[in-house]
């Protein structure tokens, strides 16, 4: 488990790393979670390997994806209040507003495009898709860098701008599902 510390760029040592893992990894898809428990359990990357019938680099790359998306659900949990989403429907259209606040709770623009198609009812030209969220993501922090408030919605929008794929696949801490 020594290794593991190579994973994570901190101070910690290796049990406060765990714990911090162990607090965000059932958000995590199936088969990260299932790695990093071997990991825990002190299997060594080949012997994970061996157990998924993957090499051991798919293991190690597995590894490094899962710890690097458990630091980005750590960072949403610590931007992430009410009051941010609250004050998201002052600042926008209700369109844009319905859009940044589910990509807040759900985290996938597919899925964001999805149900705000679903509680606008939007076809055609004006369906919503992952490249129209976003732009919509970008237009919202545009307009927050302009305007200058709200530091705490720019640097959640802006985190989720920059790591689209961290959240693919994961249940965010905040989500009423999660």
């Amino acid at each position: 488990m020594t290794y593991l510390k190579n994973f994570w760029d901190c101070d910690e040592t290796e049990e406060q790393i765990w714990a911090e893992v162990l607090t965000y990894i059932s958000k995590l898809p199936e088969h990260e979670r299932e790695t990093l428990e071997c990991l825990r359990q002190g299997l060594s990357q080949q012997e994970i390997a061996e157990r998924f019938s993957k090499t051991q680099g798919a293991i190690h790359f597995r590894i490094r994806t899962a710890l690097k998306r458990v630091g980005f659900l750590k960072k949403i949990q610590s931007l992430y209040t009410e009051q941010v989403e609250k004050s998201v429907e002052k600042l926008f259209d209700p369109l844009k507003a319905e859009i940044v606040k589910t990509l807040i709770r759900v985290g996938s623009q597919t899925e964001t495009a999805r149900m705000v198609n679903d509680v606008f009812n939007l076809a055609g030209d004006q369906k919503m898709n992952q490249v129209k969220i976003r732009h919509r993501l970008y237009q919202a922090i545009d307009k927050l860098r302009k305007m200058g408030t709200e530091p705490s919605l720019l640097a959640l929008l802006t985190l989720i701008a920059q790591n689209p794929y961290a959240i693919h696949e994961v249940k965010l801490p905040h989500h009423p599902g999660a």
